[in-house]
Protein backbone atom coordinates (compact mmCIF):
# COMPACT_ATOMS: atom_id res chain seq x y z
CA UNK A 1 0.00 0.00 0.00
CA UNK A 2 2.65 2.05 1.39
CA UNK A 3 4.83 1.67 -1.93
CA UNK A 4 1.68 2.26 -4.46
CA UNK A 5 0.90 5.54 -2.57
CA UNK A 6 4.86 6.95 -3.54
CA UNK A 7 4.72 5.08 -6.90
CA UNK A 8 1.33 7.65 -7.84
CA UNK A 9 2.40 10.20 -5.44
CA UNK A 10 5.87 11.65 -6.66
CA UNK A 11 5.11 11.68 -10.44
CA UNK A 12 1.63 13.36 -8.90
CA UNK A 13 3.97 16.00 -7.01
CA UNK A 14 6.34 16.64 -9.85
CA UNK A 15 4.10 17.10 -12.26
CA UNK A 16 2.12 19.56 -10.20
CA UNK A 17 5.24 21.20 -9.61
CA UNK A 18 6.16 21.58 -12.60
CA UNK A 19 2.83 22.49 -13.98
CA UNK A 20 3.39 25.69 -11.58
CA UNK A 21 6.62 26.82 -12.07
CA UNK A 22 5.70 27.00 -15.86
CA UNK A 23 3.16 28.65 -15.32
CA UNK A 24 4.25 30.81 -13.34
CA UNK A 25 6.97 32.07 -15.61
CA UNK A 26 4.48 32.48 -18.84
CA UNK A 27 2.33 34.65 -16.37
CA UNK A 28 5.74 36.82 -15.63
CA UNK A 29 6.77 36.79 -19.38
CA UNK A 30 2.98 38.63 -20.47
CA UNK A 31 3.43 40.35 -17.30
CA UNK A 32 6.41 42.30 -18.05
CA UNK A 33 5.88 42.41 -22.12
CA UNK A 34 2.13 44.33 -20.92
CA UNK A 35 4.20 46.55 -18.67
CA UNK A 36 6.65 47.22 -21.23
CA UNK A 37 3.87 47.93 -24.39
CA UNK A 38 2.11 50.18 -21.36
CA UNK A 39 5.77 51.92 -20.88
CA UNK A 40 6.08 52.61 -25.12
CA UNK A 41 2.67 54.13 -24.77
CA UNK A 42 3.28 56.05 -21.81
CA UNK A 43 6.56 57.53 -23.41
CA UNK A 44 5.25 58.40 -27.12
CA UNK A 45 2.70 60.20 -25.16
CA UNK A 46 4.88 62.55 -23.05
CA UNK A 47 6.98 62.82 -26.10
CA UNK A 48 3.54 63.77 -28.35
CA UNK A 49 2.43 66.52 -25.66
CA UNK A 50 6.26 67.69 -25.36
CA UNK A 51 6.43 68.04 -29.07
CA UNK A 52 3.36 70.08 -29.23
CA UNK A 53 4.15 71.97 -25.79
CA UNK A 54 7.57 72.93 -28.20
CA UNK A 55 5.00 73.88 -31.03
CA UNK A 56 3.55 76.32 -29.18
CA UNK A 57 5.05 77.48 -27.09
Amino acid sequence: MIAFLVTVLVPLIGTGLYGNWTTSRALQAKSLDNTRADLQWRAGQIEGYLQRAQLTG
